[in-house]
């Protein structure tokens, strides 16, 4: 059905260690607006708890935007067809979300990056100690 002006789409979880992510079961159509909603938290390493944008070493009494250690912000983070997204402040629910409008029509891939974030590149060794998953779902705007 639909709800305050938006119809769902899709709704599916991806796993934190999966290095090529997941892509959602529908595809999105160029031109349209969606709303991109992604929840939950997961374990990077012993200790550190992160979500999709932010992570912690002391269960969110304080939040970084990278992991703990003068690692770069976008470490860790969710990207959208493997493309980095601001994904907005903070968020103690640990749901975030993003207006997508995609240039083509296909499934859209969501993945935690975790690499050399200055190319991009990921580091298959790197997500050995990534532990849980995230949310994903998404909703079309009607207008």
């Amino acid at each position: 059905g639909v709800i305050d002006g938006l119809t769902p789409v899709d709704d599916f979880s991806f796993n934190s260690n999966d290095m090529d992510g997941m892509n959602s079961v529908a595809s999105l159509t160029a031109g349209k607006n969606y709303k991109v909603m992604i929840s939950g938290e997961w374990t990077n390493r012993p200790g550190e708890t992160v979500d999709t944008s932010y992570s912690t070493m002391d269960n969110w009494t304080t939040s970084l935007a990278g992991p703990d250690g003068g690692y770069p912000d976008d470490l860790l983070e969710v990207q959208l067809n493997n493309a980095f997204q601001n994904w907005g402040d903070y968020n103690s629910s640990h749901e975030y979300s993003l207006m997508y409008t995609p240039l083509l029509t296909a499934q859209a891939n969501f993945r935690v990056f975790d690499g050399d974030v200055s190319t991009n590149t990921i580091d298959p060794g790197w997500y050995n100690d990534n532990i849980g998953t995230l949310n994903v779902t998404i909703e079309q705007m009607l207008y």
